[in-house]
């Protein structure tokens, strides 16, 4: 009797019936159903008793094709069970006369033992020698070395790829830096060149003297921010839109605590600052269109130059 994976194995002359007694008697093996269901429960992660014998003998076929064996089921009459037959796939396709089959046997268990290399074969072979305290025999120290080095193997080939894959990160990180470096000057040029084709900058200046007549006649002129003289300090281009006469003809002071200041109630020996800026306001506004100047004085004004 032979064992694999945990799983008897007797030759099929022994368990099978004619006329199928001298086919198998060339070097099959067979297995009972229940530990041919434990494995293909194995090999599928299910439940034993959820397999029937078709579905056992379907993925018995399916694992064991692929490796040049073949798999039957086989009623033994003196058990009044069913077995599991595992034989040389050309056992089938008829065995060469005169060929006793006496290097067959060895073949199929060897072929049955490399299958410990595969996933689920190795996965099966170490969870049966983890539940028992037998002693290895030297297949099964051979197997396990074999998994040692290929697990070792494994772990050189990861490390690679991981380097590999890290060398890949970084690159492309860096590229995505300079992208995104490319980005951010591609937008700061193109917010550049959308501004020089703001439609401000496109106005006739007769049009932007206009509108800036508009705009100052409904302002504070006492503001800085929204007077003429500021906006004559923007560029050039409003410099010469405020040559238009119309933004100079109205002027409104407003002295407060301040007044001084202004040169509105000028102290003894100090300069004339209101009369400069009437003089340059006015002169601006030419000698065409009527003048018109607002005057307001608030009471803390008279309080600045000592009025009783």
């Amino acid at each position: 009797m032979k064992s694999i994976f945990g799983i008897d194995l007797v030759p099929a002359s022994n368990r099978i019936t004619p006329p199928k007694r001298q086919l198998y008697r060339l070097g099959g093996w067979a297995m009972r159903t229940d530990d041919a269901r434990a494995w293909a429960a194995r090999l599928t992660r299910t439940q034993p008793e959820t397999l029937d014998a078709p579905a056992v003998l379907a993925v018995l076929r399916r694992h064991l094709n692929t490796r040049g064996l073949q798999v039957s089921e086989v009623v033994d009459r003196r058990l009044g069970k069913c077995v599991m037959v595992v034989c040389h796939r050309e056992m089938w396709m008829g065995w060469r006369s005169g060929d006793d089959g006496s290097n067959l046997k060895g073949w199929i268990l060897g072929e049955l033992g490399r299958m410990a290399l595969d996933d689920i074969g190795r996965e099966y072979l170490v969870d049966t020698l983890a539940h028992s305290n037998e002693r290895l025999s030297l297949s099964q120290q051979d197997v396990l070395y074999r998994l040692i080095d290929q697990q070792e193997s494994e772990i050189v080939k990861s490390n690679r790829d991981l380097f590999c894959l890290q060398l890949e990160a970084q690159v492309s990180i860096q590229k995505m830096k300079l992208r995104e470096r490319d980005k951010l000057a591609a937008l700061t040029k193109l917010s550049a060149y959308t501004a020089l084709l703001a439609p401000v900058r496109l106005l006739p200046l007769e049009v932007l003297g206009m509108i800036f007549v508009h705009s100052i006649s409904h302002t504070r002129p006492d503001t800085y921010g929204t007077s003429a003289l500021a906006l004559s300090h923007v560029c050039s281009a409003w410099r010469a839109a405020l040559a238009c006469p119309e933004i100079w003809t109205s002027l409104e002071l407003i002295a407060s605590n301040q007044g001084t200041l202004l040169g509105l109630f000028r102290p003894p020996g100090s300069t004339n600052i209101c009369g400069t800026i009437l003089s340059t306001w006015f002169s601006r506004a030419g000698s065409v269109l009527p003048l018109s100047l607002s005057l307001k004085l608030r009471p803390e004004a008279f309080d600045s130059v000592g009025a009783p």
